[in-house]
């Protein structure tokens, strides 16, 4: 992005302007009061072309609440429960994060080997986050850090 960060500020007021605007001509007031609400979707038919002719969207434009055969008619359609990730055993935090200690520090290069298993497919996550946090967008020097890992993790590994 070349702008300036006034003009990204222009941008999402404006955005905010129009969610607004489309809530009151809806009578919400919250964006908490549209959650779940899919009997306001609407599509527009003027838009079907060849590839979309056949397209049914009435299973994922049906309220949750009216779907044939649910097992719970009172179910919430948001979220209403508090949810645990449990950061705190996630492999970045448990290993890479301390053995990657001294190249976060003083970008002094590593290499680590690691056990993986397949509930693992988001290893080096919070290792990224912490370094786009410190170093930003440029980042560390090319291989200053060197994870291997054995094991299995699936095909989305890290992604």
């Amino acid at each position: 992005f070349k702008g300036m960060p006034e003009h990204v500020v222009n941008f999402l007021w404006m955005i905010g302007e129009e969610v607004r605007e489309t809530m009151a001509t809806l009578g919400m007031r919250t964006v908490s009061e549209m959650v779940g609400r899919a009997d306001l979707l609407k599509h527009d038919e003027t838009l079907r072309n060849a590839k979309t002719k056949n397209l049914d969207l009435t299973p994922i434009l049906t309220p949750a609440f009216k779907l044939p055969g649910l097992m719970n008619p009172n179910a919430d359609t948001h979220n209403t429960q508090k949810q645990d990730h449990e950061l705190e055993k996630h492999i970045d935090n448990t290993t890479l994060l301390a053995q990657c200690k001294s190249a976060l520090e003083h970008k002094k290069p590593v290499t680590i080997s690691a056990e993986i298993i397949n509930i693992q497919r988001s290893a080096g996550t919070i290792l990224s986050h912490e370094i786009s946090k410190r170093y930003g967008e440029e980042g560390l020097p090319d291989d200053t850090i060197t994870i291997n890992f054995t094991g299995s993790s699936g095909q989305s590994a890290a992604s």
